[in-house]
């Protein structure tokens, strides 16, 4: 089947999507960008939230420079010594996982995608729209400092588990991200208006439902 431009499936097992609108002046990161296995997830991809889509606002850890799905979101609601946080988007989170929510801190026990609820192992206090973002990875040691600053935007979806045949573990795979396009607005995943809110590193990327150009 003849490929979309754009759309160059690097693993067979991933869902094509075509994000660009256009082709023209779409610049790439230099590679190889390496998507991070352990720690990162597409939780809004039922039944494949080892399969980062295309489109999804990517950020590059600050110690090793690999690259996640931008775990940055708000919350939905204030919440006053309670374990339910209930975010507008907790589709790059991964349990075990310690976020900064407001003023407090968090261990992520239990994640439902379908309802946003990130469920911590302890009562925390909150408010309404107190941003929320990873600080340590789910090993409980690990920084995950530069994981909710969105740099770049993935072009192509990439599946993260192992080529071992019925091998489940997830494994580091390459991708490709674009700092500039014109990108299709329906196909941005993660929290879009959290994560432009806090990063300029994306102010030549295009989207479809702006007028003015870049």
């Amino acid at each position: 089947m003849a490929q979309k431009p754009g759309q160059r499936i690097i693993d067979a097992g991933t869902t094509p999507r075509q994000i660009l609108m256009s082709t023209h002046d779409c610049v790439e990161l230099p590679g190889p960008i390496w998507i991070d296995g352990t720690n990162s997830a597409d939780g809004s991809n039922t039944g494949r939230v080892d399969e980062i889509r295309a489109g999804w606002l990517m950020a590059q850890i600050t110690v090793g420079q690999k690259w996640v799905p931008c775990k940055r979101t708000i919350a939905h609601g204030a919440g006053s010594s309670a374990t339910a946080l209930i975010v507008d988007n907790a589709a790059a989170f991964v349990v075990g996982e310690t976020l900064q929510i407001g003023s407090t801190t968090g261990i992520i026990s239990a994640i439902n995608f379908a309802t946003n609820t990130i469920t911590l192992t302890a009562a925390k206090s909150w408010s309404d729209n107190d941003v929320v973002y990873t600080i340590t990875f789910k090993d409980g040691s690990t920084s995950a400092a530069g994981c909710e600053i969105a740099r770049a935007v993935l072009l192509e979806s990439v599946r993260l588990l192992s080529d071992i045949p019925y091998e489940t573990t997830q494994q580091d795979k390459e991708g490709v991200l674009v700092s500039r396009a014109y990108i299709d607005s329906t196909m941005v995943l993660g929290d879009k208006s959290a994560i432009l809110a806090a990063t300029n590193y994306l102010a030549h990327i295009m989207w479809s439902d702006q007028q003015q150009a870049v």
